[in-house]
């Protein structure tokens, strides 16, 4: 089964909550991990845990790719050159297709062909570009072509003003 987009907002089931976090806590430390080793660069991560029953302040969970008080002296002195906060997830990172449609997830009835096929499936969008190069370069008529679907022309293959 592929991969399903999610809405993102907080997890109302303590015990999902807690679940999610664990799993993406260390998928968020091997990415650090993989940046530091990939790129060559310093990384810090410091995450605060939630306070729970069992601890009140919540749990600090840390990751350096070298000494920590180097870093957070570098991190002290410097000034950054960009800075994110939660505010900036809807920018920064939904789709534009996710943005007019006012949503992540499909109304109700409907269903989200990538969700549902994974990574095979095409969007609506990808399908008419498609066809609309296909008409224009063989008089109208769509034919099959010896492409992998869904067709994604280049920017040499595709006529003015389909890029």
């Amino acid at each position: 089964m592929g991969k399903r987009k999610i809405e993102v907002k907080k997890i109302d089931d303590d015990r999902i909550r807690l679940a999610t976090f664990q799993k993406r806590k260390l998928g968020l430390i091997k990415k650090a991990m993989e940046l530091s080793l990939l790129c060559d660069v310093e990384v810090a991560l410091v995450v605060f845990g939630a306070p729970t029953m069992s601890c009140k302040t919540g749990k600090l969970c840390q990751y350096s790719s070298k000494d920590i008080d180097i870093l957070l002296t570098k991190f002290v002195e410097l000034q950054p050159a960009e800075v994110y906060t939660n505010e900036d997830y809807d920018e920064k990172f939904k789709s534009k297709e996710d943005k007019d449609l006012g949503g992540d997830s499909p109304a109700e009835g409907e269903t989200n062909a990538v969700a549902d096929h994974g990574e095979n499936a095409a969007t609506v969008e990808e399908l008419t570009r498609s066809l609309r190069y296909l008409q224009n370069t063989q008089g109208g008529q769509p034919t099959m072509m010896p492409t992998p679907f869904p067709f994604r022309p280049s920017a040499q293959q595709a006529p003015p003003g389909m890029q």
